[in-house]
């Protein structure tokens, strides 16, 4: 009826339309809405334009295909269509805030906040519209307006998490950090495992000086998307450090996030060094060498590409890893634990080259000035300032200015009055955005750094180079809330901007009249950048073959390791992938991984089975993907780590079935799938379907597969599939990598399932009711590298909408020994995870299990022995659970498996590699017979 009624209304002064058009019409805009609900968008986008070749005037039509275009990137003719849309019915709100959307897509936020304001006059309960439009104002700087907006949004919707953590923002923002972080706080109460907030609750937390409780947030970090939009997750094979003795040990530290965040927490690196056998730093590389003479006792290497591990062969035996920005959890807990001298040290050289150039000792005072700063649009918004609102500060008569702006321009001279344009010196030859090595030993020359928060205060403050930073009305975490000093760098002066102020002028009068202060110049003079004595530092002669060189031959085979699963979902997935890497590499290959995320994204997949068998197509897809072309022509062997990503159609599984079916009969390749559980239709019933169809066709070309657990294995069979009777790695890695449990404590573990419905939630919250009764407490546990399970937030939140903390414990476990000292500590664990029940069973942890979205959970019992641990899902699930935790709490031993069958498992987990092993010798005899 709506659509008719919309179609009569725009058609209505039309001619020569008679009823029989009308009629036409409503079921052409009826039949396009079905089939944009539908993702179908191209039927859809066709319906709306024939309808529109009937009647120009269709409002709806033209708001949709508006709507058509923005989902494919068109952003442009989508604003086109839907301000024709707007024009033709100016009182439909949903037409003013989808245009909204796209103008704030477009950047273009003045008009994107007219579209959202014209919205909610029209329907002035529309959150959505509100939230939108306090997101526009927030983006302009106009934050209290934006605070406004956000607090209409939840006056009309008090449970919408953007609007509240949002308004946390604004205020934080505004300098109101109570309240800030009670809003924080009160979306965390609703919904405990939300990564966004979670994050900006570890930053202000950081800002406010509560480091202990601030670091420990920050883990959050690699989940937030927002983080990770600019921090893409790396995939690394081996295990997390969890503050365990690191005497005699070695570890790699890995870069992340931006080049200033580096250097920061590169202030930690001598603390780490001090502790560990021998420490990888990991850096960009335009740090490499700074690093490596900064640092002489550890080995420093450049960050390589996503898939490329080859450099791993080339070092000593790593026993941990842990990213830079992951030691000040460790190392800077309290102010009292930060450095108070510098930590790089420039070249001595190219030092004293730039002494002779700057003509150092003229007497002259030189300062260095940096105006622009920010990763992202609305950071460099915040953070910069236009060179022409550095004019009080240039008119400094006894001072020489010199850029150290990387992406400065000599033409922004122009900005300024005309006696000014003389008093800022380029460096036209110096490429400030590479040569760090040059702005290092330039930066060393200067009396004074001036710059905003950018990479320049952190080099400079790194140094020990006096330097006034410029800080916005709501700095960055790292600067605090207040004060005039930096617990990251003594050196460096902290001017902040007022919250009065929209502009940079009056933060840069104050600081011209403090350098016109004799007193204050005389201060900088007197601050000489601090040069790190390496000669008090012992010199350090490492040699990477000295210290256990593992370095590959170049005879080696190689291999590509896809769904690398290190860096996802949850712990368990870390330690099974870390497994497989040991695995492959101690069988003398060579490796390269590609992560689950990025095999998880592939684009242009085909949509029928005879695109699927096209090999020019599949060469022609191919080329379009750079991060998979070149390390699929380098090696000779493909590895696909199963998991429980091999079953149904969807992008990832299809993904991989082309690649493992093309690697093999089009490049030749040998390819195996290992670890591995198969339901093609996601059950253990054989039917015809495409599904079927296509994995028989995969799977009956490959030259290895091994199958982790029963159920799978007889299905495989039976579709005349031939498999290998493994079995998952996680034991190896657990026998590599954890020796010592600790004893058993009063609690017990919930942990999620891919498969859980929200009508089981009551049950268990009633468990968990039950338990505490028991004198137990009860920890939901969560956790991964990164890419957080969704389905663990949604039954976070969900739960603790039924019954919130502190009635049982989120526990977010930062690491996979953590995770499994929470399991190997409990009492019982109870989950729909084969990962955590491996873990469990292993690490001898009585667990109950619940259903998966596969089988593999009874295959898993099956072969454990322990078919009466697993609860499937009935409309009694919640009496059976009660029933067999008192059961299990009383007599732990059933719930346990046997340790012989424990034992012959962990053989099994072996022959995942014995295809491998297979592949090596043919290779050896063939060039042994040549």
């Amino acid at each position: 009826m709506l659509a008719k009624k919309k179609c009569m209304q725009a058609t209505q002064t039309a001619d020569n339309l008679d009823s029989n058009t009308i009629e036409m019409l409503t079921k052409a805009l009826k039949a396009g809405f079905e089939c944009l609900r539908n993702g179908d968008l191209a039927n859809a986008q066709s319906l709306y334009e024939k309808a529109l070749q009937v009647d120009p005037r269709l409002d709806e039509a033209w708001h949709y295909l508006g709507v058509i275009e923005q989902q494919l990137g068109n952003l442009s003719r989508a604003n086109e269509y839907l301000a024709t849309a707007v024009k033709l019915s100016p009182g439909n709100f949903l037409c003013h805030f989808n245009r909204g959307v796209i103008l704030q897509e477009m950047n273009d936020l003045d008009e994107a906040v007219n579209e959202y304001r014209f919205a909610v006059k029209l329907k002035p309960d529309y959150f959505q519209a509100h939230e939108n439009l306090g997101v526009a104002l927030q983006d302009l700087g106009k934050v209290r307006e934006a605070a406004a907006s956000f607090k209409k949004a939840l006056k009309y919707n008090s449970n919408s998490i953007l609007a509240r953590r949002n308004l946390g923002t604004v205020l934080e923002a505004e300098g109101n950090w109570r309240e800030s972080l009670a809003q924080f706080n009160q979306v965390l109460h609703n919904n405990p495992a939300d990564p966004e907030t979670r994050m900006k609750r570890a930053m202000l937390l950081l800002r406010c000086g509560e480091y202990e409780n601030g670091w420990k947030e920050y883990e959050w970090r690699q989940h937030s998307p927002g983080f990770r939009d600019q921090n893409p997750a790396r995939s690394y094979p081996f295990p997390k450090w969890d503050g365990s003795d690191p005497a005699g040990k070695t570890l790699l530290i890995h870069s992340e996030q931006g080049l200033g965040d580096e250097v920061m927490f590169a202030s930690c690196l001598p603390d780490m060094i001090a502790a560990f056998g021998l420490c990888i730093v990991e850096c960009d590389p335009r740090l490499q060498d700074i690093f490596q003479r900064s640092f002489p006792n550890a080995h420093i290497i450049s960050r390589r590409s996503l898939s490329d591990l080859s450099w791993v062969n080339d070092l000593p035996a790593i026993d941990w890893r842990l990213p830079i920005a992951g030691l000040p959890r460790f190392f800077r807990k309290n102010p009292k634990d930060f450095p108070q001298k510098p930590f790089l040290s420039a070249d001595s050289g190219r030092c004293s080259q730039w002494a002779e150039r700057l003509n150092k000792d003229n007497g002259e005072l030189k300062i260095g000035i940096s105006w622009r700063g920010g990763r992202d649009a609305r950071a460099k918004t915040y953070r910069s300032m236009a060179l022409g609102e550095m004019a009080p500060i240039l008119e400094i008569d006894a001072a020489r200015f010199i850029s150290l702006q990387y992406d400065g321009d000599a033409g922004e001279v122009d900005q300024l009055p005309e006696r000014l344009r003389g008093k800022v010196e380029f460096m036209p030859d110096l490429d400030l955005f590479s040569d760090l090595e040059n702005l290092l030993a330039l930066m060393s020359n200067l009396d004074l750094v001036i710059s905003v928060d950018n990479s320049t205060v952190h080099f400079a403050g790194a140094l020990g180079v006096p330097t006034w930073a410029l800080l916005p009305a709501l700095p960055d975490w790292r600067w605090q809330e207040k004060g005039e000093g930096s617990d990251w760098y003594p050196s460096v002066h902290l001017w902040r901007r007022s919250f009065s102020n929209e502009d940079w002028e009056p933060t840069a009068r104050r600081v011209a009249e403090a350098l016109m202060n004799v007193g204050v110049l005389s201060h900088c003079q007197g601050m000489d950048a601090c040069e790190i004595d390496l000669d008090s530092v012992k010199k350090s002669k490492i040699m990477v073959q000295e210290a256990g060189e593992r370095a590959g031959n170049s005879s080696d085979p190689s291999c590509l390791l896809l769904n690398d699963t290190s860096a996802w979902y949850h712990w368990g997935c870390s330690c099974t992938s870390i497994a497989l890497h040991e695995g492959i590499r101690g069988r003398g290959f060579s490796l390269q991984a590609l992560p689950h995320y990025l095999s998880s994204r592939l684009s242009g997949l085909p949509s029928t089975l005879e695109e699927f068998r096209d090999r020019p197509r599949f060469l022609t897809w191919l080329e379009r993907q750079p991060h998979l072309i070149e390390p699929l022509q380098r090696v000779e062997s493909v590895v696909i780590n199963g998991e429980g990503t091999l079953h149904g159609l969807s992008d990832s599984a299809v993904g991989l079935l082309y690649l493992a079916y093309h690697a093999k009969q089009t490049l030749g390749k040998h390819v195996q799938i290992v670890n591995h559980s198969c339901y093609p239709d996601g059950t253990a019933d054989l039917s015809s379907s495409p599904a079927l169809e296509l994995y028989k066709e995969v799977y009956s070309g490959l030259d290895f597969i091994g199958i982790r657990e029963t159920i799978s294995a007889e299905l495989l069979e039976q579709m005349g599939v031939r498999v290998e009777s493994t079995f998952d790695c996680l034991p190896l890695f657990l026998r590599q990598f954890f020796q010592t449990a600790p004893e058993k404590d009063d609690h017990v573990i919930l942990a999620g399932s891919v498969a859980w419905q929200p009508s089981q939630i009551p049950a268990f919250a009633k468990w968990i009711e039950s338990c505490r009764k028991k004198g137990l407490k009860v920890k939901v546990l969560v956790g991964a590298e990164a890419f957080l399970a969704g389905d663990d937030v949604s039954f976070v939140s969900s739960l603790a909408a039924v019954l919130p903390q502190p009635a049982w414990e989120l526990t977010m476990a930062t690491s996979e020994s953590e995770w499994l000292q929470h399991i190997a500590s409990a009492r019982l664990l109870v989950s729909g995870r084969f990962h955590h029940s491996l873990a469990a069973a292993w690490l001898k942890t009585p667990f109950l299990l619940f259903g998966s979205n596969t089988p593999k959970i009874p295959g898993l019992m099956k072969m454990l022995g322990l078919n009466n641990s697993f609860i499937p899902f009935s409309n009694e699930w919640g009496k059976d659970l009660a029933r067999k935790t008192k059961c299990s709490l009383a007599n732990p031993g059933e719930n346990l498996a046997d340790r012989q069958k424990l034992q012959d498992l962990e053989k099994l987990s072996e022959k995942n590699f014995s295809g491998l092993e297979n592949y090596r010798i043919k290779k050896i005899t063939k060039e042994t017979q040549k």
